[in-house]
């Protein structure tokens, strides 16, 4: 995944918070990432 598809997924997955942006979180984690966690 390059960073713009990433972002791409993040914004997507971060309007509906929920498992999907948790695990979404996880994997930026796991990849070294500092992720924005959606309030």
């Amino acid at each position: 995944i390059n960073k713009e598809e990433r972002k791409n997924k993040a914004e997507l997955i971060a309007e509906p918070p929920g498992k999907e942006s948790k695990a979404f979180l996880q994997i930026l984690e796991y990849e070294g990432e500092t992720p924005f966690v959606p309030e």
